[in-house]
């Protein structure tokens, strides 16, 4: 099955520190649900199949709802896309 990506929501700076802060503290499943309530869907932009947003290097929680929440404390940014699967 492939896969292709719709971004929700990219923040860095002082704004991914904010929930950065959430993750520290509840934890990345806390951070994704507070980051859930800015998703539109079909709002965002697709990302291809052939490539996923996030780098190797950052950290990566999939808690199989078909969010991926993606980030790098030193950068810092935290990004979260909506996984779209295609048959």
């Amino acid at each position: 099955m492939d896969a292709s990506y719709e971004s929700v929501v990219l923040l860095r700076g002082d704004e991914a520190r904010t929930a950065l802060r959430i993750v520290e503290r509840g934890g990345p499943n806390a951070a994704m649900e507070h980051l859930k309530g800015v998703d539109v869907p079909g709002e965002g932009t697709l990302i291809g199949s052939d490539d996923h947003p996030w780098k190797e290097t950052d950290t990566v929680f999939d808690d199989g709802s078909g969010f991926v929440l993606y980030y790098d404390a030193a950068a810092p940014y935290v990004g979260l896309v909506h996984r779209i699967a295609f048959d």
